[in-house]
């Protein structure tokens, strides 16, 4: 799976040290699988009734949009990444991102970020804390457009000839 398990490994670390949050978790209902193991794991740490968890999925553009510009942090823990397009897309729009550094991430992150050292829960933890407390990182937010990535990829391309 993605880095669901990251973010709910995270999320009850985060639930047995009795800190509180409320959290919406944007995935798809598919694969059938994956969607399913995640709303198991969302109902057993509703259970532990720190962490208010709400699936949602199917967004439109301007709710997706809505929910990630009003969110106090967007965690996007991911384990590779080609270009990092869901990064590269909340950072700007402002939201205070908190991923990894895998792939090609630290490329795309820019504005208000926490970068995480490797995709592991405890590290993902402790980087929501240091959100909440305000502290992060910040960069000038850096925008990329569709002739930026065309000429990056032709020139990707001709470095094999």
């Amino acid at each position: 799976f993605p880095s669901h398990d990251i973010i709910l490994d995270a999320l009850q670390i985060l639930s047995e040290d009795k800190i509180k949050a409320n959290v919406t978790l944007v995935i798809p209902t598919y694969p059938i699988k994956m969607f399913h193991w995640v709303k198991i794991r969302v109902e057993s740490l509703r259970l532990l009734n720190q962490i208010n968890i709400s699936l949602v999925h199917e967004l439109t553009e301007t709710e997706l949009e809505s929910r990630i510009c009003n969110s106090d942090a967007v965690a996007l823990p991911s384990r590779s990444e080609g270009f990092g397009f869901a990064i590269a897309e909340a950072c700007q729009m402002g939201a205070l991102v908190i991923t990894t550094q895998e792939g090609s991430i630290s490329e795309v992150v820019s504005g208000k970020y926490i970068q995480i050292e490797f995709p592991k829960a405890q590290l993902l933890a402790k980087a929501l804390i240091t959100s909440q407390r305000g502290e992060y990182s910040t960069s000038e937010i850096r925008y990329f457009s569709i002739k930026e990535m065309i000429d990056g990829y032709e020139n990707l391309f001709k470095s094999f000839e």
